[in-house]
């Protein structure tokens, strides 16, 4: 290499790393506040106090969290963030609740740059007098929603652009939840239909009731759902594990992961229980379904089932131990392409234990430790 050169790159390497420590010296001087660095205007919390009653609630934002509470009063609470650059419309009219971010400037000023999103900045807030509504639509470019209260709507969306997604204590007939890049979290729900879906982050449903049909899909993340009943569920994620824990399904279950492993205890299916993955293992720990579809491209596949079944088991490289066909049973089909089968009767002198072998467990436990290192490297980065 040309002298030159290398004193060209030695020359941009300093400049680097010139480069992040000043940048790291003046965060630090402002106590890494983005705001505190970055923005010129000053934001001040602006309260918008309302008598008129409505049924239908619509949040339109640019770039503010917003969560939402039981009002102490009769009235309606709006507590917002505003500059003079960004202003909020907050009015009920023809029985809606209006609440819409309004930016006064147009285009983007290089030599004024201000960040609407301040990290340590609590949420924007919305005091409801009732407790029934007949629909809430929500719509966060950048910026997470909580509803943590027993609201009850017929119609609950929420879409989030950037941000995390939180509720708690909701009854809704339909309940829809999305977030391009955020978690999503949902607790101790009621709804008639519910469907939840994270393009880059994890997906946890926990305490749920659903009399119809639940759908959940992450792109990249884990999917969770413990202690739930529904009727029938599609649940998928791309690159992620999935955990199924106490889960009733009154017909049927479609799980899918195109890359991570399938975990499953306590759960039964009155119909069909479809589980595929493209690589990664399966266990079921006390499962049972009418029928059973178990595949794997790679991996193994390893449980206990409740009762007797019908056994249709294949492994391509590996081996198979599965009980004797039960001709009473459903139809439990099995098929690995690189990996072992070992399936057991609860009670059975072999179905004492999980049969989840310490193996499988090992790489459970890296799945879930590798995607929590990815979330936390993605809420740093984007910090």
């Amino acid at each position: 290499m040309k002298k030159a050169v290398k004193i060209t790159i030695f020359i941009a390497i300093g400049m680097v790393i010139i480069g992040t420590a000043m940048a790291f010296v003046s965060m630090a001087a402002c106590g890494f506040n983005m705001k505190n660095l970055m923005e010129t205007e000053k934001y001040e919390v602006k309260s918008y106090v309302l008598d008129d009653d409505f049924d239908d609630i619509v949040i339109n934002v640019d770039s503010d969290s917003f969560a939402i509470y039981k009002s102490e009063d009769e009235k309606t609470h709006v507590e917002v963030f505003e500059s003079e650059k960004m202003k909020y419309d907050v009015s009920v009219n023809n029985k809606v609740l209006n609440i819409e971010s309004q930016q006064l400037e147009d285009g983007f000023d290089f030599s004024k740059m201000h960040f609407v999103v301040d990290f340590s900045q609590e949420p924007c807030k919305v005091f409801l007098p009732k407790e029934e509504y007949e629909s809430l639509r929500t719509k966060i470019e950048s910026g997470s929603f909580t509803s943590g209260q027993p609201f009850t709507f017929h119609d609950a969306q929420i879409e989030l652009g950037s941000g995390s997604l939180r509720i708690d204590s909701m009854k809704a007939e339909e309940l829809t939840g999305t977030s391009k890049s955020g978690s999503i979290d949902v607790f101790n729900i009621t709804a008639n239909n519910a469907t939840l879906e994270a393009g880059s982050g994890s997906v946890k449903l926990e305490e749920a009731g659903i009399d119809g049909t639940l759908k959940l899909k992450s792109t990249s993340g884990s999917v969770k759902v413990i202690k739930t009943e529904c009727k029938n569920a599609d649940i998928r994620t791309g690159s992620g594990s999935l955990l199924l824990d106490h889960v009733k399904f009154a017909e049927n279950l479609e799980a899918s992961v195109s890359s991570g492993s399938i975990k499953m205890e306590e759960v039964v299916a009155g119909g069909n229980l479809k589980a595929k993955t493209g690589s990664g293992s399966i266990s079921f720990t006390s499962c049972d379904a009418k029928d059973l579809d178990l595949q794997t491209s790679s991996g193994s596949v390893h449980g206990t089932l409740k009762t007797g079944k019908m056994f249709n088991a294949k492994a391509n490289s590996g081996s198979v131990n599965v009980p004797d066909d039960d001709a009473n049973g459903g139809v439990c089909r099995i098929h690995t392409g690189s990996g072992s089968i070992k399936v057991t009767l609860v009670g059975s002198e072999d179905g004492s234990d999980p049969s989840i072998d310490e193996d499988f467990d090992d790489e459970f436990e890296e799945a879930l430790e590798e995607e929590i290192e990815a979330a936390m490297e993605e809420a740093f980065d984007a910090e």
